[in-house]
């Protein structure tokens, strides 16, 4: 794990604090990266962040690197946030609840898979503009400092 740490530690310093790219730039390719992460189409991350990373001329690297955030100790989070949002939006907050009462049924499935879906792309949405305008602030701090 320390390993693991070390290499992103190592990747943020070379790509994001050290480039010389404009921090909006660098910001941009981040939260998109970040916002790919927390979306719902699991195994199509890396392939959705070179997408748009193409499409809106970002970073690549940075782009790709953040999209691979979500590792497996924190997709439970992830999704268990994703339902949870989804939930509020359809009024159905005890999904789980009900369907571990009421056994699984194809109507429960698809319900939890609405609210994943929903929940994710709000997620997504949110950690995007968060994440975006916090380290836009970060690397402007960063560049004043230098100056």
């Amino acid at each position: 794990m320390k390993k693991l740490w070390f290499r992103f530690k190592q990747f943020v310093q070379n790509y994001l604090w050290r480039s010389d790219e404009p921090p909006a730039r660098r910001a941009m390719a981040c939260a998109v990266g970040l916002a790919i992460s927390v979306s719902p189409f699991w195994g199509l991350h890396v392939l959705l962040a070179a997408f748009f990373s193409w499409i809106f001329k970002l970073n690549k690297i940075l782009t790709i690197g953040f999209s691979a955030i979500t590792i497996p100790p924190i997709i439970p989070l992830v999704v268990t946030a994703q339902v949870s949002i989804g939930g509020v939006i359809f009024g159905k907050t005890n999904i789980v609840k009900n369907t571990l009462q009421h056994g699984v049924k194809l109507s429960s499935l698809l319900d939890a898979g609405y609210q994943l879906f929903v929940g994710g792309i709000l997620l997504a949405l949110v950690v995007g503009v968060i994440s975006y305008y916090l380290l836009w602030y970060m690397l402007q701090k960063q560049l004043d400092k230098k100056f």
